[in-house]
């Protein structure tokens, strides 16, 4: 989002150089276990592919601990989806973390 300049008594506030050229997209993360999604709505704000990319990582291990914090679990099946702010996928990765093709959703939600 772009912001005007407001002026105040003290002069012009213009908004930062990366505000105003360089909007900061939003991303989602999805997964699932092959049978259910669960859907990310909140979404974080990132500097672009890299940093989702890293996010998706930590998403997942996190995840991985979460579910298998004391047994060996198999988790094939189980992916990621990371979506950007029109619910259009930007990519996969598994929770072997490694990419995937096609692998889950199309579109958030869905």
């Amino acid at each position: 989002m772009i912001r005007l300049p407001l002026r105040s008594a003290g002069g012009w506030n213009l908004p930062s150089q990366s505000e105003a050229a360089f909007p900061v997209p939003r991303f989602y993360f999805h997964f699932s276990d092959g049978r259910r999604r669960y859907s990310d709505s909140a979404g974080h704000e990132l500097s672009g592919l890299q940093a989702a990319r890293a996010q998706a990582i930590v998403q997942v291990r996190e995840l991985k601990a979460a579910l298998c914090a004391s047994t060996l679990c198999d988790l094939s099946d189980y992916s990621m989806t990371v979506t950007d702010e029109h619910g259009r996928r930007v990519f996969v990765l598994g929770f072997d973390l490694q990419p995937r093709e096609g692998a889950a959703m199309e579109r958030a939600g869905t």
